[in-house]
């Protein structure tokens, strides 16, 4: 037997007396349906996939890995698009889809303790059954509450509550337990997320499991109001719907806001009916900075809720703000000729508190999702908006979709810009993947707009000074070996 094999065997043998063995395999079936996802990452096999049952297993398979100096890769719900799982340096694969449980639903307090593995559909349909909602984001209702909250999201609460985490429990790559806030002492819940000590929840926020693995997480819930009112507007630019959005935002009317372009909220209507044919408007390939006379240029979905007394005065001033802004409340017969497929989803989002079937992206028919995603002031934004799309353009690709929505009560705007490419066209992908990066770049230094989330790119932490060393500080405290997702390139 080999040194590597002798090697091997020894970290399988004791990944399994850390996790049992059946929830162990280094089998090759197995490990090649572990080495990708759906983002255009190079997919890389791991050596070992494990799904431990539980936090002292997740202890212990971390006492391994750091004994042993083997990479970890945590992903929880399997439904990941950008990169984040795929192995890049082999080692383990830790699954954490069996650690499915909600522990608690507080009333009281208004927050539910979850595992990793806990989906939106379960937590949801759980917390209606309360009286309850929690944030919903722009993913299926397969993803995992836990990684998304954990990922700076862009959920339907985002312009009230930009961080619907409280607390988490967490287990460092030595091995060490951790618990935040409030429920750092003993026989404390997750009521509050920091004090009288700092805030250390926000340190595994857009950490990418890189400074520890989270099992347990405490996020905020909200009682469903005796009223709810979706109301969607029309612009015919997006100057004016950024501006409506920020001014119904900071007047407290609207608890989120998602302005759609054009061929986003058309794009509902792909038809997949045939089994040989994708039917899809021909709306979806025309030039997206023209203006139809028939359609509006953007659309601005306003989820408000409430007192039915509150709804009713806030649909009036919606109505003002409307047309101080040059728009207009969509009737229900221009929503029936116009958006109806996009309405009935929206409505299912915002209205009834469950993502909707993901239908909708079938879209994903027209080509590989590919996008670019920055978070800016709002007035940048509108400049954004045009040269981005020009650029986008410039590559001969189309449909070029977006959306965008406010953060913090408008203090800044998230804009994901996409479009679909086809995926046997290497040179073209490749090609977008290098704009992106140039786009990035541009967005920064031109209009001082941040990159969404981390995108491997170490130069980003480069460039923010003293915050770089100590966060890289921390890094080589919590895990000297370097354990951790080493492959996302974040340090």
């Amino acid at each position: 037997m080999s040194k590597n094999n002798q090697f091997h065997n020894q970290i399988y043998n004791a990944l399994c007396s850390a996790a049992g063995k059946e929830n162990v395999s280094d089998s090759e079936m197995v490990l090649v349906t572990y080495s990708f996802d759906s983002s255009t990452t190079p997919p890389t096999k791991p050596d070992f996939v494990v799904m431990p049952r539980d936090t002292i297993s997740v202890k212990q398979v971390l006492e391994v890995a750091n004994r042993y100096r083997t990479p970890v890769t945590v992903m929880s719900a399997g439904t990941n698009i950008v990169g984040m799982t795929v192995p890049s340096e082999g080692g383990i694969v830790l699954e954490l889809i069996w650690m499915n449980k909600i522990i608690e639903i507080n009333e009281d307090a208004a927050y539910a303790v979850i595992e990793p593995g806990v989906t939106f559909d379960e937590l949801t349909a759980r917390l209606i059954e309360k009286g309850f909602r929690c944030q919903i984001p722009t993913a299926p209702g397969g993803a995992t509450v836990t990684g998304n909250v954990l990922l700076k999201p862009s959920g339907s609460l985002a312009n009230r509550h930009l961080d619907s985490l409280i607390g988490v429990e967490v287990v460092l790559p030595d091995g060490t337990i951790v618990r935040t806030g409030s429920s750092a002492f003993p026989f404390c819940g997750y009521f509050m997320r920091y004090g009288p000590f700092p805030d250390l929840a926000g340190l595994f926020c857009s950490s990418y499991g890189t400074l520890g693995v989270v099992t347990k997480a405490a996020i905020r819930i909200y009682p469903i109001n005796e009223s709810v009112k979706v109301s969607i507007v029309a612009f015919d630019s997006f100057l004016d719907s950024v501006n409506f959005t920020k001014e119904v935002c900071r007047g407290n009317i609207a608890e989120h806001c998602i302005i759609w372009n054009r061929h986003i909220y058309k794009g509902y209507e792909i038809d997949f009916s045939s089994k040989n044919e994708l039917s899809v408007p021909e709306v979806i390939y025309d030039d997206p900075r023209s203006k139809d006379s028939n359609l509006p240029y953007n659309l601005v979905t306003v989820l408000m809720s409430g007192y039915q007394e509150d709804m009713d005065a806030h649909e009036k001033v919606l109505e003002k703000l409307s047309k101080a802004n040059s728009g207009h409340i969509f009737s229900k017969e221009d929503i029936e000729k116009n958006i109806a497929k996009a309405a009935e989803s929206w409505k299912s989002l915002y209205a009834e508190y469950h993502i909707p079937p993901m239908d909708q992206t079938k879209k994903y028919g027209l080509g590989r999702y590919v996008a670019w995603i920055v978070q800016a002031e709002p007035k940048s934004l509108v400049s954004i908006e045009k040269e981005a799309i020009q650029f986008l353009d410039d590559l001969n690709i189309r449909p070029i979709c977006y959306y965008s929505m406010p953060f913090d009560y408008g203090r800044g705007m998230f804009f994901r810009l996409f479009s679909y490419v086809n995926p046997q066209d290497k040179e073209l992908l490749a090609k977008v993947g290098t704009l992106y990066q140039d786009m990035y770049k541009w967005a920064m230094k031109k209009y001082g707009a941040t990159p969404y989330r981390h995108r491997r790119d170490p130069n980003n932490l480069a460039m923010t000074g003293g915050y770089q060393t100590l966060l890289r500080a921390i890094k080589k405290l919590v895990d000297p070996n370097n354990i951790l997702n080493p492959g996302i390139t974040l340090f």
